[in-house]
């Protein structure tokens, strides 16, 4: 059988689709840039695609004849205002029908490098902060805890130079009114319609906080008289915001932040706790402690009854000594053989049981000693703690005062009486002081002198505002180291004063 031959078509198949697509192609060239023109649409009309920027050309010629025509053809009934006579007539009847303004923002100014330029400033009111009300102090003494000296740097400077850390100190107390320090802040000592404006509320009401409580003391001499005012130091441990502000607030928007650190810390700024206290009465405010013309009787009657507790302590403690060491009967005091015959031993006697063993009645005796002292202890006991006694094991162990009592729940500008207390460890026993306080405010003009008149520059300057001084408070005397006590006295026999004694303690 003879092969069947390919024709030329079948072998070339191929390529001829290839010369086909190209034909094609070429056809579809042809007719779109030969046959037909490119047009597009230009405002609705179809132009050459060579004329499709003439229609903005034409429209930008017409314009720029608009431009240069020096008598151009205006439209009728054209209204025309004159701004500047109702500007004037504005001003002169008040911008608002109010007498009262919200501040929105601070006066508009502009500042440039060298010469201060002000292109808008205001006349305002000054912020005094009102005084605090007159302080009380109260002195105090007892043991610090050595680890509270240890940890707090500084401490140990105020205290004996080992332990035990036995010290006096004074702790003042006082108050300030938070409703005065809003009137403060809003003062307008001209009313409305005069010249000096109120404190914008946006340049403090960011910074309302008691930055630090400032104390001044003075010691009465010998002759009575008052020497100095000298400043108190800030006990060691305490909060201070004063630290390095000149580092800290370059510009009023950093002061602003301290002065919201403070309102936010004003625990631990205005009632700071006191060192841990290892043997003594636990700290009060000054507020709590007893009047001190009551302190003398009270602490004669305390140490009176100390005494007496003490003594019945010892009564009670030979007691039961004694009636440990009584013999017991029920086992015949020991030895069981009988006293007649040497080497002979008695019958046994016979125990009772648990419920009959009879109580010896020596021991009995004794027991009932107990009791009744212990009846004695307990009412004495009692008589002191009416009195404000703490049995030493117990000192320092529960709070000694309700610290709520003298926070506020409301906002430090709507609070009637906010509370404050310093403590003054460098004290000199024996000694009569009396004091007075004033606290520092962030200055909410400080920084904003191209907002203020010229007058008031050298004001925004400080960057704090102080409050005038209190009053001086009532004097108070620091304890000594050593105390003498009478305790008995004899005058002897008659006509024979020789024989008369004394007894003390020291």
């Amino acid at each position: 059988m003879s092969a069947k031959s390919i024709s030329w078509i079948e072998s070339n198949f191929e390529k001829l689709v290839v010369v086909i697509m190209l034909l094609a192609f070429l056809v579809v060239l042809i007719f779109q840039f030969v046959l037909q023109s490119s047009a597009v649409e230009v405002g609705g009309s179809k132009v050459p695609l060579a004329d499709a920027f003439k229609p903005a050309e034409r429209a930008a010629e017409r314009l720029q004849s608009q431009i240069n025509d020096e008598n151009p053809t205006l439209p009728d009934a054209i209204e025309t205002k004159d701004l500047a006579a109702e500007f004037e007539r504005a001003i002169s009847g008040g911008l608002l029908d109010t007498t009262e303004f919200l501040a929105i923002a601070e006066p508009l100014a502009l500042e440039v490098s060298g010469d201060e330029t002000i292109a808008s400033a205001g006349e305002f009111a000054t912020f005094q902060p009102p005084a605090p009300a007159e302080p009380t102090a109260a002195s105090y003494r007892a043991t610090l805890d050595p680890y509270a000296v240890e940890q707090i740097e500084g401490l140990a400077e105020f205290l004996p130079t080992e332990q035990p850390y036995d010290t006096p100190w004074v702790s003042v107390q006082a108050s300030f009114d938070g409703n005065e320090l809003r009137a403060a802040y809003e003062n307008d000592p001209d009313g409305p319609s005069g010249p000096v404006s109120p404190l914008p509320r946006n340049w403090w009401s960011q910074g309302v906080g008691v930055l630090a409580v400032e104390t001044e003391r003075q010691k009465r001499g010998l002759d009575g008289s008052w020497g100095p005012a000298e400043p108190v130091k800030q006990m060691p441990g305490t909060v201070s915001l004063l630290t390095d502000l000149d580092e800290t607030a370059t510009n009023y928007r950093q002061l602003e932040t301290i002065g919201a650190q403070a309102a936010r810390n004003e625990d631990v700024i205005l009632r700071p706790e006191f060192v841990s206290i290892l043997e003594g009465e636990s700290w009060v405010p000054p507020a709590e402690v007893p009047d001190p013309s009551e302190v003398g009787g009270l602490k004669s009657q305390i140490r009176t009854l100390e005494r007496r507790l003490a003594s019945i302590d010892r009564d009670i403690e030979r007691k039961e000594a004694a009636k440990t060491n009584a013999p017991d009967r029920n086992t015949g005091g020991g030895d069981d053989r009988s006293p007649g015959r040497e080497g002979e031993r008695r019958p046994p006697t016979r125990q009772p049981a648990d419920d009959q063993t009879q109580t010896d009645p020596r021991v009995a005796a004794i027991q009932r000693q107990i009791d009744a002292l212990n009846t004695r202890r307990e009412g004495v006991v009692e008589q002191l703690t009416d009195l404000g006694w703490q049995p030493a094991d117990q000192v320092g162990v529960a709070d000694a005062f309700d610290y709520t009592k003298y926070t506020h729940e409301e906002p430090l500008l709507e609070a009637d009486e906010v509370q404050y207390w310093i403590h003054d460890l460098d004290v000199e026993a024996g000694a009569t002081y009396r004091y007075r306080t004033r606290l520092a405010f962030v200055n909410p003009l400080f920084g904003r002198k191209s907002s203020l008149n010229e007058e008031l520059h050298e004001l925004a300057d400080a960057k704090l505002v102080h409050s005038d001084w209190s009053g001086w408070g009532e004097p108070v005397g620091v304890s000594w180291d050593e105390y003498f006590f009478l305790t008995s006295a004899s005058a002897g026999d008659i006509g024979n004063i020789g024989k008369a004694s004394v007894t003390a303690e020291l």
